[in-house]
């Protein structure tokens, strides 16, 4: 898979969750009336750049954002009696972003004089 690919792939995959989050009614959500929809796309707009030009601490902080909301869902998840069909899709594509993110197309393995054009 090519970096465009992967980069493509996470695009899709965290739009799909915000979608499920912010329309699919039902807990978890933005809050009432969506409020902050905003602020997470513009995050995510953020983090997305910074993996378009292989910033290591974009790389880091979607990792981070991506594990710690994966653990919220399941935390909430694992004692419910009843199964939720969006819990469950919002796990799935979390997953699949997390392993997005360590596939060797997306992870910036190069020192930053390398990544930067400043090496010698």
């Amino acid at each position: 898979m090519s970096r465009g690919q992967a980069l493509a792939a996470y695009v899709g995959l965290r739009a799909a969750e915000v979608w499920v989050l912010a329309y699919v009614p039902g807990f978890p959500n933005y809050g009432e009336g969506r409020e902050y929809l905003d602020g997470a796309v513009i995050v995510d707009l953020l983090l997305i750049y910074g993996l378009y030009r292989r910033s290591r601490l974009a790389w880091d902080a979607s990792v981070v954002v991506t594990s710690l909301g994966l653990l919220m869902y399941l935390y909430v998840m694992l004692p419910a009696d009843e199964l939720q069909a969006k819990y469950d899709v919002v796990i799935v594509l979390a997953a699949l972003q997390l392993a997005l993110l360590f596939n060797r197309a997306l992870r910036s393995t190069q020192p930053a004089s390398e990544r930067l054009g400043t090496a010698p």
